[in-house]
Formats: structure tokens, sequence, C-alpha cells
């Protein structure tokens, strides 16, 4: 398959250690003009390679990176200060996706989106990034987030949705909320195979594929894309 265009929304779902974040990562390489919100401070392209090696650690560093980027097509981690992550700063993580929306093309990712979105006001907790999910594909701005409970996710950020890769959900409520949107998943042959997920989008669900995860990076054997749709 290719992969989704740098303006889609596409959504990894599963638990820790399911193997969303390799997919997501592996995907993530063959794009440029990256933006990835990283409040865990986790994500890492695994590489020495310069080119996925650009941290932010403050807002102002991360834009400097970003004006960078206009050049070098280099993707850029951002990794928050700790009190942005308090509920009561949503605002200031939300300045990640004005940036973006006023860069325009650019592909933004979020290693946890439980952290930014969650509960029913977000929409107006942190309105740039509903924009984003809503109208920022018109910008060339691509909503990508990886969670592992949909059930504790606003609905409309599943369900705007328009590449999902789901791995196996342990939570029965997590499972409902998932066959609801989008019809019935094979769980039972996800749960037996590790590290294996089904690729969805609003036109089909796929047979359970798997990530190929190696010590170093990741590929994805069955799909193996190599360059986004047009």
């Amino acid at each position: 398959m290719e992969l989704p265009a740098p303006n889609s929304r596409v959504a990894f779902v599963g638990p820790t250690r399911s193997g969303k974040t390799y997919l997501a990562r592996s995907w993530l390489r063959h794009y440029d003009h990256v933006a990835i919100l990283d409040p865990k401070k986790q994500f890492s392209f695994e590489s020495t390679d310069p080119r996925f090696r650009q941290i932010a650690t403050t807002f102002k560093q991360f834009t400097k990176l970003m004006e960078r980027s206009e050049k070098t097509g280099w993707p850029v981690i951002y990794r928050p200060p700790a009190d942005d992550l308090n509920p009561m700063n949503a605002d200031r993580l939300d300045r990640f996706y004005w940036y973006c929306l006023s860069r325009g093309n650019t592909l933004t990712y979020v290693d946890e989106l439980y952290f930014l979105a969650n509960g029913n006001d977000f929409a107006k907790r942190v309105p740039y990034y509903f924009r984003t999910i809503t109208t920022g594909a018109s910008l060339g701005v691509g909503a990508w987030s990886a969670f592992q409970r949909p059930a504790w996710i606003p609905k409309i950020a599943l369900t705007e949705t328009e590449v999902r890769a789901i791995f196996y959900l342990r939570s029965a409520d997590d499972r409902d909320a998932i066959d609801r949107s989008f019809g019935e998943v094979a769980w039972t042959k996800l749960q037996t195979e590790q590290h294996s997920f089904v690729l969805s989008t609003d036109q089909w669900t796929s047979r359970p594929m798997r990530v190929s995860v190696k010590t170093k990076g990741s590929d994805i054997g069955s799909t193996a894309a190599t360059r986004p749709v047009p």
C-alpha cells in the first residue's frame, strides 16, 4: 500500500507496547515537514542521523527548529515542559497546533492524544487542535495521533480520521467504541498475534497485518509503504 497523504487524519490505537508507536515512527520517516508533539518525552526515531534528532524542549526552540525545517524538511520533536502538561495549561500545548496551522503544509503527530484531548469541552480548551482535525487538511496540515483508550477520547477525534491502525484493545469499552464507529474488528485474531493490527479506512477494513519490530528502527512487513499518496 501507499502511505496516507501528508494532510490526512490518521489514528494509531492500542495499549502500551502493542506496536503503535513503532508503526507511526516507520511511516513518519517518509515525510518532510513533520512536527511531533511528545508529551511523554519518549518518542524517538532511534537513529543517529542528524535529520531525525531535532528535539526541542521549549516552545521557542520548537519554532526555531521548524523555521529551519522550511529549508531542510527535517522532522522536529517537541517535548513540552512539565508545567504545560497540567490540564489547567492546555492552551500551552495548543500553541503547537496554532503554530502548525499558521505555518501550513505540516504533518502533525501527537504521541498520546489523551494529554491534549479529553473531556467534552476539549473544543474550547484546545481550539487549534480542534481546527486541525476539522479543517487542517485545507491548509495542508495533517492530524496524526496515537492513543491507548478510545473510550476516553472525544468521539470526533476518532471519527474524523480517514485511516486507522487498530491494535488489540484490552478494554471492552474501547473495543465497543471502535466497533460502533467503524464496524466489527477481528479482535480474537489481534489478541493472539503480537504486534498485529487492522488497517481501516472509511471504505474498508483490512485483514490483520503485523509490525516487524527490530532492535533499532522498525518496518511493516505486509504494508511496506515507501511514499505518501499525492
